[in-house]
């Protein structure tokens, strides 16, 4: 088996990874732009292989001609809880899985990779008491509650074990999303935090408070000063 994906492969699963659902050959076909379904049939083939045969946390599932892609059982005990439990949407279950399996960690870097609707993931989570955050630099640290674990029934120990693979698994996708490698993506982000790090031990002196990612956008957007006809022209303070 191939470690690399085909073209049809890639475009195959940026489908069944889009969509979410269940969905049919000829779908697939037409979303990718390909004529030759037989093509298709072969690449959802191979990347059930792929899956199956590699030490991804991702399978496609079949049911009545139909295709999905989504997390293998074993590594899907959160989402099968929320989803029969809670009402979570699906972006609200895969920020929520990043965070079970690195907290604790940086709210930026939960921004980083799930985007910044995950703002709202956040927000909804902390509201609904399954995780916490607290300022930590010009962030924020999130981390698993009590009720997290009491809620799903879970040690501490089985969400490591359980999310081992998942966050490769994440980053594959994220960096195949930006057209990049894996690998690639990690020095990236490792070289983004060093820096942001020594940004950080530049900018904090004593007596300076140091505002917020957020509260930082949001003030930048309030000095803003607009025209009749809604044209930025110019900056409070400038």
């Amino acid at each position: 088996m191939t470690t690399d994906l085909s073209d049809e492969m890639k475009h195959v699963e940026a489908v069944l990874y889009t969509t979410g659902r269940y969905t049919t050959v000829e779908e697939i076909s037409e979303a990718c732009g390909l004529n030759d379904e037989s093509a298709v049939k072969s690449a959802i083939n191979n990347l059930k292989s792929y899956y199956e045969l590699g030490s991804s946390s991702l399978e496609i599932q079949e049911h009545e001609g139909r295709f999905k892609l989504n997390t293998k059982k074993k590594y899907g005990f959160i989402a099968s809880k929320l989803s029969g439990e809670a009402e979570f949407d699906g972006p609200t279950i895969k920020t929520l899985a990043v965070i079970a399996y690195k907290s604790p960690i940086i709210q930026s870097e939960i921004i980083k990779i799930r985007g910044n609707k995950s703002y709202d993931h956040i927000s909804q989570l902390k509201g609904d008491g399954l995780i916490s955050s607290e300022r930590s630099g010009r962030s924020r640290m999130l981390k698993l509650t009590t009720k997290f674990f009491e809620y799903f029934d879970v040690a501490e120990k089985e969400v490591e074990e359980k999310f081992t693979n998942l966050e490769d698994g994440i980053r594959q996708n994220v960096a195949w999303k930006m057209g990049t490698t894996p690998e690639h993506l990690e020095k990236t982000e490792i070289a983004v935090e060093e820096k942001k790090t020594k940004d950080s031990e530049e900018v904090s002196e004593p007596g300076i408070d140091v505002i917020s990612e957020e509260e930082n956008s949001s003030q930048k957007e309030e000095n803003v000063v607009y025209d009749d006809n809604g044209k930025a022209i110019g900056v409070l303070g400038d």
